[in-house]
């Protein structure tokens, strides 16, 4: 039986078709895109098929172009489920405060459900899609841990920043301008006249006081900040997300679900590669 080389526009396959469906449509054997044949010539694409070939096939795909096929869209509908899953798991937690591991899992499932949907088949893009639910399933993580800083941060400021303590700050700085500030007695005397701490006044709790409440004192003293000012102010000396935060925010059944989700987003498109 003749046949020609027809390469599919969509996945890149390569396989070939037989000479008497030119001027048709078939469907490619990899990502099932309809491909228009082109018209023959009756010479120019005609190649004999291998004897050993099964006479009996309408199109006799290349095994390997079939197995392992990783199309732009199946890239696309791997992000796209990622991000989408990073999103509602981090949505979760802002909405129940409250961290849901096997939710991870389910990320995974999505970003290779939605790559074997658009065509991804195996074991390179099995490796590529648990490399997306990786990134998207810690991205999400990192986002809710984030969002998880952000509202701890809104809520000391609401309870611990009130107008009374505004007030005493700003009594406090007046008496701070006249501190010799490389004097420790000085400074010793103004902790315990001001209720900072109590006699004896330990070395280091003046290096903590130089630390976290003189900047406060200095910068009252300097601008005579609004409430609201001084929120601004203290919401910079709140701890930023960190990495140590980040990490210490998984458990070891956070770890063992983000696991499954990443090996599930592999399993799923490396075994479409193996069917």
């Amino acid at each position: 039986m003749e046949t020609m080389n027809v390469t599919c526009e969509a996945c890149d396959a390569s396989f070939r078709a037989p000479l008497e469906k030119a001027g048709r449509r078939v469907k490619c054997p990899a990502c099932s895109a309809p491909i228009e044949l082109p018209a023959s010539d009756g010479v120019a694409h005609a190649v004999e098929a291998p004897a050993s070939g099964p006479a009996d096939m309408p199109i006799a795909a290349s095994a390997h172009a079939a197995q392992n096929a990783l199309p732009p869209a199946a890239i696309g509908g791997a992000l796209a489920g990622g991000i989408i899953g990073a999103l509602v798991w981090a949505g979760i937690v802002l909405a129940t405060e409250y961290e849901i591991g096997y939710v991870a899992w389910g990320v995974g499932a999505l970003v290779g459900g939605a790559a074997v949907f658009m065509g991804a088949a195996g074991r390179s893009a099995g490796i590529v899609c648990g490399l997306i639910a990786l990134v998207s399933i810690f991205g999400g993580r990192w986002l809710s841990a984030s969002w998880i800083l952000s509202d701890a941060r809104d809520e000391y400021i609401e309870s611990e920043l009130t107008p009374d303590l505004h007030t005493e700050y700003q009594a406090d700085a007046e008496l701070w301008r006249d501190v010799d500030r490389g004097d420790s007695g000085a400074v010793k005397a103004f902790m315990i006249e001001r209720a900072y701490s109590t006699p004896p006044v330990a070395v280091a709790e003046v290096a903590d006081f130089n630390e976290f409440v003189a900047p406060r004192l200095e910068f009252f003293a300097d601008e005579s900040p609004t409430l609201e000012e001084w929120h601004a102010f203290e919401a910079a000396f709140f701890p930023a997300m960190s990495f140590e935060f980040f990490k210490d925010s998984f458990s070891a059944i956070d770890l063992l679900f983000a696991f499954l989700g990443i090996s599930t987003a592999f399993g799923l498109v490396s075994k479409r590669g193996e069917g």
